[in-house]
């Protein structure tokens, strides 16, 4: 969205960049505020911006352990002196993930106030505004297709007009991406999602899952790209404080709704059908990707291999028939 884009603006202008091949958890690369909290430690985007850096250096290091010691994930820094930059970490071509990325990222600065009319601020009067950002985002593709991917993004925004009008949201989602059909998995990744919203607002779940189906559909395709998680934009019902309390717990539900899943699948023996399915699954997740959520980090969100077939069915697959019904026609997993 033009969140995300506001802030990952900031990369394609300023960087000043140290990348070294690090393990996780290093106190030169991880764990470390964007942002000086000078006068912004009681913001809540800098409460974000802490919250969103503690997330990335324990999905870093949960990878990490899955993966070994053959690869390391490659982080860069980027900082400026006006208190924006980012922190993405990479690994690629590893035994069990063949491409995951963490990122975060942090902005301030001016909204030009054609860019505002586009972010839905009815109450908004004419002219700039002044508006600080922070995001997280992270697209995980493991090796073995009986492991599915998996993408989370969570972001706050808000900016000040001159009237003092503060705007302000919170927008989110984390979906899965199967390529072998293992429900119990599935069922897994909805029930730890529906728990962390069910202890903020019963209703949630139901209404961020059916966004989320909405959001990833892909209509040339007449498909969704996988099977669903929650989805939210615009999210300022309530306080700040709560709203933020609802996507921390998000964040922290990442990690136990997807690492037992690729814990149990990633040694499974596979088919060359199998491997065949995932890469055609993996094309249509680059193809929503540049068609629908195209931005500068999209290079790091796009899966390491893809494939395309004339004919995409998999018959042969040991899922392949099963995933593509659930795919053209979502279900209820909890």
């Amino acid at each position: 969205g033009v969140c995300a884009g506001a802030l990952a603006g900031y990369c394609t202008v300023h960087r000043t960049c140290l990348a070294s091949s690090v393990a996780p958890g290093s106190a030169m690369s991880l764990g470390r505020p964007i942002t000086t909290p000078d006068g912004v430690s009681n913001s809540t985007n800098f409460k974000m911006e802490v919250i969103s850096i503690k997330t990335q250096a324990e999905v870093v290091h949960e990878l990490q352990r899955l993966e070994g010691s053959s690869k390391k994930f490659v982080v860069n820094r980027s900082t400026d002196s006006d208190n924006s930059g980012s922190i993405t970490c990479v690994i690629e071509d590893g035994e069990v993930f063949e491409k995951a990325c963490v990122n975060v990222a942090v902005s301030s600065g001016v909204l030009p106030a054609d860019a505002a009319k586009r972010m839905r601020m009815s109450t908004h009067k004419d002219g700039p505004l002044e508006y600080s950002a922070t995001i997280i985002t992270s697209t995980i593709h493991p090796r073995n297709p009986n492991a599915p991917s998996i993408q989370f993004s969570y972001s706050y925004f808000e900016a000040s007009d001159s009237s003092g009008v503060v705007h302000w949201w919170f927008d989110g989602g984390c979906e899965l991406t199967p390529y072998i059909l293992h429900e119990e998995d599935i069922r897994h990744f909805h029930r730890t999602l529906k728990q962390t919203c069910d202890r903020h607002n019963v209703s949630y779940y139901r209404a961020f899952k059916e966004q989320c189906d909405k959001h990833y559909f892909i209509k040339h395709r007449q498909e969704h790209r996988g099977v669903g998680g929650i989805y939210f934009d615009h999210l300022n019902d309530g306080s700040q404080i709560k709203c933020l309390e609802f996507v921390s717990d998000c964040l922290r539900a990442v990690l136990p709704s997807y690492v037992p899943i690729v814990e149990k699948n990633k040694d499974k023996g596979y088919s060359y059908c199998d491997r065949d399915l995932q890469l055609v699954r993996q094309a249509r997740f680059a193809e929503f990707t540049l068609l629908y959520d195209s931005d500068e980090y999209t290079d790091l969100m796009l899966p390491l291999n893809a494939r395309w077939h004339y004919e995409s069915e998999h018959k042969a697959s040991s899922g392949g028939n099963d995933i593509f019904d659930i795919l053209r026609n979502p279900k209820d997993w909890v």
